[in-house]
């Protein structure tokens, strides 16, 4: 009798310890990445057509490709679709791209600003794989520009999406090509004559590169007495600094992603490329920076302040 009692304790203390015994601890891994790049949404910017649209900044380009043609009421009757929705993008930051979609139906077609063809003088259609790629021009060609002027419309869709994609483009077309701005006369090398051209701070985003570069040289000669020497179209400005020297300010579309951007410089984000050259982002809902050469942090805050001014 003793001796089952005994078997029987040391039975049912092995079965506690074994319960008390702390199960081995659980390993979780937690894989982290880096937040996506955000998206360029659909802004109200200044109005560019023609000429003018030719020469804006690719964002600027991005958003008047995404202007709806007309109201989301009208749109039924047009193309058969309730809604329609745009997506503009700076593709490689220089690339103005918008692609228009039609959620409840499924139709979608992406369109571009492209350099000029001196050969395109009509629209042509043509088909890459399985894409149908209409190019349109939408101002005259500036050959001493070709690297800096985009006037050529192009459009690509499916097969399925081409005759929905040609009537939309029959709207479009008419308010792409309607000259908004006059421009200054521009050289074989891209620059032409500079004059006075008052800094309008709401609106040099969406100016067309020329008159940017205009502004930028009048601000810098009103802010320091700098005398402009270049001019260029492609929104540069170039002046003579007091010791000889010169100097050239740009404005440059940029990424949109802020995260390189670590620096302050007159209250914005700021950053120095791999060149060595400064990036100041003048707005948070626009990818344009202010570039300039290193060693000219004073001039750089007062012009970011003169530029984001409201």
């Amino acid at each position: 009798m003793y001796l089952r009692l005994l078997v029987l304790v040391l039975l049912l203390t092995g079965c506690t310890a074994q319960q008390d015994k702390p199960a081995p601890a659980t390993t979780t891994t937690t894989t982290t990445t880096d937040s996506a790049e955000p998206r360029p949404k659909r802004r109200e910017a200044r109005v560019a057509g023609g000429l003018a649209l030719s020469y804006v900044q690719a964002e600027t380009a991005a958003q008047m490709l995404c202007r709806p043609i007309m109201p989301d009421y009208q749109l039924n009757e047009a193309f058969g679709v309730k809604r329609l929705s745009y997506h503009p993008v700076a593709k490689l930051t220089i690339i103005p791209h918008c692609e228009v979609v039609d959620y409840d139906y499924g139709k979608t077609f992406e369109m571009t600003l492209e350099f000029p063809d001196p050969k395109l003088a009509a629209r042509t259609e043509t088909v890459k794989g399985d894409r149908v790629v209409v190019t349109t021009p939408i101002a005259q060609f500036l050959p001493t520009s070709a690297r800096v002027q985009r006037p050529v419309l192009s459009a690509t869709a499916r097969p399925g999406q081409k005759e929905f994609m040609l009537r939309y483009l029959e709207h479009l077309v008419v308010q792409l090509s309607k000259q908004t701005d006059e421009l200054p006369p521009i050289g074989p090398d891209g620059s032409f004559p500079f004059t006075e051209t008052p800094l309008t701070p709401e609106t040099i985003i969406d100016l067309p590169k020329p008159v940017q570069a205009l502004q930028l040289c009048t601000l810098v000669r009103k802010e320091f007495g700098f005398e402009p020497v270049k001019v260029l179209d492609r929104a540069a400005c170039t002046v003579r600094e007091p010791d000889g020297g010169s100097l050239t300010i740009t404005l440059q579309t940029h990424t949109i992603d802020m995260r390189p951007y670590t620096s302050r410089v007159g209250g914005r984000p700021a950053m120095v490329d791999p060149g060595g050259m400064w990036h100041v982002r003048l707005r948070d809902d626009v990818p344009l920076d202010l570039v300039m050469p290193p060693g000219h942090v004073n001039v750089m805050e007062r012009l970011v302040k003169a530029l984001t001014q409201k």
